[in-house]
């Protein structure tokens, strides 16, 4: 039986008195990838919030790694990428290891910016993400693709259990999503990181998720995906999901 890491219950959330999620309830299982999806505005980001503690529910109970959020600490076991994570000066004259140890130099007892742990770390995660060869490049003279793995390094530097990511493809070209989701496979399936990922492509999450969490009229409906499903099965999957 794998281990519950987030747990979701009876949760309501609104803003000005508009309720835009009622009653939901969502776990999320140890080695999961999620991919979370939905309409526009239909609370897909908001969600994530809620479960970061970045936004406070109505009402409704949530629990990180068995503890209510309210008493829990351990925030390095957690990684988001959040939509605006790209919304960088991309003149900013920080190289990509510079770039990804300011993660490291973040946490609280990492005084010394240049000990050596951290340079091993730093070392490894950009070999991981394939940025090795390219640490001593500027952030701003890579390519979209490139500066997305650049922001997974930074998250994956500080040992995350479960990493967040709100619509992490957008801007960028086809050929770097597929790198992408390649990478997302390395990542759940050899390094055993949870993952949970908004997106509008379905389609495409469909041959990479273990679960579906769709959200619409205020509710989340949770459905596991088989990864060996053919054209027909993914069709009824998908009049299963959006009811049509």
């Amino acid at each position: 039986m794998k281990e519950t890491i987030v747990k979701v219950r009876n949760l309501t959330f609104g803003y000005d008195k508009n309720t835009i999620l009622e009653n939901t309830n969502l776990e999320i299982k140890r080695g999961d990838y999620i991919g979370l999806v939905g309409p526009n505005g239909s609370a897909k980001t908001t969600l994530i919030r809620l479960i970061l503690g970045l936004l406070e529910p109505d009402s409704g109970h949530i629990e990180l790694f068995s503890q209510h959020i309210k008493k829990f600490n351990q925030w390095d076991k957690i990684g988001y990428i959040s939509q605006n994570a790209r919304e960088f000066n991309s003149s900013f004259p920080a190289t990509v290891e510079e770039i990804v140890e300011g993660s490291l130099v973040s946490r609280p007892g990492f005084l010394n910016l240049f000990a050596r742990p951290n340079r091993k770390k730093i070392r490894e995660v950009l070999r991981i993400v394939g940025l090795e060869k390219h640490k001593n490049k500027l952030i701003g003279n890579l390519s979209g693709g490139q500066q997305q793995k650049v922001l997974i390094a930074r998250v994956l530097v500080r040992n995350p259990e479960i990493i967040f990511m709100d619509e992490p493809l957008v801007g960028i070209d086809f050929n770097a999503q597929k790198t992408f989701y390649n990478f997302m496979k390395i990542l759940n399936r050899e390094l055993g990181i949870t993952l949970v990922m908004v997106s509008h492509d379905i389609f495409m999450l469909m041959d990479q998720v273990n679960k579906i969490a769709f959200i619409r009229n205020k509710k989340l409906q949770l459905h596991e995906v088989d990864s060996k499903l053919d054209s027909l099965d993914k069709r009824k999957l998908l009049e299963k999901i959006y009811g049509v």
